[in-house]
C-alpha cells in the first residue's frame, strides 16, 4: 500500500526508481498470477491475497501511466489476462476495470510479430466470452 500511495502522489520520481530496482515491476506482475484469489479455507489468507493482487493491479496502472513499456516488457499483458480471467468474480469491480484499463494500455505495445499475441487475443475473447 504504501508504494501504491507514494506513486499516487509523486508518479513522475517514483516511476523510475521503482523501475530501476532489478525485479520489482515483475514482482508485481507475478502477484497477480501466484497468490490464489479463491477461498482456500483461511479467511485471512485469502483477503491477504486478493490484497496483494489489488495494490499490485493499482501499482500497474500507476507505472503504465509513465512506463508502460517497463510493465510490457515484464509480461504485464500476460500476467493482467490470466489474472481477469481467473479471477474476474473474486475481484472487486474496481480492480477489474483497473486491470483492464491497464490491458488496454498495454495491448497498444503489441505488434504483429510479438510471440504473445495469440495467446492475449485468446484471453481477451474467452474473457469477453
Amino acid at each position: 500500500r504504501a508504494i501504491t500511495y507514494f506513486l499516487d502522489v509523486h508518479v513522475d520520481s517514483t516511476a523510475r526508481k521503482v523501475i530501476e530496482v532489478p525485479g520489482a515491476v515483475e514482482a508485481f506482475c507475478r502477484a497477480l498470477v501466484i497468490f490464489p484469489l479463491a477461498d482456500v479455507g483461511d479467511p485471512d489468507m485469502t483477503r491477504m491475497s486478493r490484497d496483494v493482487a489489488e495494490q499490485s493491479v493499482k501499482v500497474l496502472e500507476l507505472l503504465c501511466r509513465r512506463e508502460a513499456r517497463a510493465v510490457f516488457e515484464a509480461n504485464g499483458l500476460q500476467c493482467l489476462l490470466t489474472f481477469v480471467n481467473s479471477n474476474a468474480s473474486a475481484v472487486h469491480r474496481d480492480s477489474l476495470q483497473c486491470s483492464l484499463s491497464v490491458a488496454s494500455m498495454l495491448c497498444g505495445r503489441l505488434k504483429p510479430d510479438h510471440p504473445a499475441l495469440s495467446s492475449s487475443v485468446k484471453s481477451l475473447t474467452a474473457f469477453l466470452e
